[in-house]
């Protein structure tokens, strides 16, 4: 989780209330929930890269919150921070994971990880976003963007919507 705020109440020197921090906190157990035999790995090689894709994820949220000034945890910006992190895998099944970890493919019985960042006026539509999110996949995991820097790609990444993300 990327803690944004918090009060910094051990620097003695500065008044109360004016120095912030920024927090990553790091869980180590399984990603999104899935099992180590969901992504067809052993538990220690899973728990390893869910340590892996969360540290990615986070800090992806925190590039994007320097880039613009501003935190989401809008649906469109948790694809983006899934997307990066599993661009920062070496394995060859990135499309399937992503569908995994988002909740988008039919392999789940459970309620899908992305509807939890859906307000709730929008749950009920939530095969549209399903949709939408496995449109979305293969322009967010685009090779072709490896050509921009990291910050400029998710960037760019950052100023469009899902509708726009999905039509790519």
């Amino acid at each position: 989780m990327y803690v944004n705020g918090l009060h910094n109440v051990m620097r003695a020197s500065e008044p109360p209330g004016d120095v912030k921090d920024r927090l990553i906190l790091i869980s180590s157990g399984p990603y999104a929930a899935l099992s180590a035999g969901d992504v067809g790995l052993s538990d220690a090689e899973w728990l390893h890269c869910s340590v892996n894709l969360r540290t990615a994820h986070e800090l992806t949220h925190y590039v994007l919150h320097m880039a613009r000034g501003m935190v989401s945890k809008s649906i469109t910006e948790e694809l983006i921070a899934d997307a990066e992190a599993v661009r920062s895998l070496t394995c060859s099944c990135k499309h399937r994971l992503l569908q995994q970890l988002l909740g988008v493919n039919a392999e789940r019985d459970d309620s899908p990880r992305f509807i939890h960042y859906l307000p709730a006026t929008l749950k009920p539509a939530s095969d549209v976003f399903a949709a939408m999110l496995n449109d979305a996949i293969p322009f967010v995991l685009e090779t072709s963007l490896v050509t921009l820097s990291d910050f400029k790609r998710l960037s760019m990444l950052s100023l469009l919507g899902l509708d726009e993300l999905a039509a790519q």
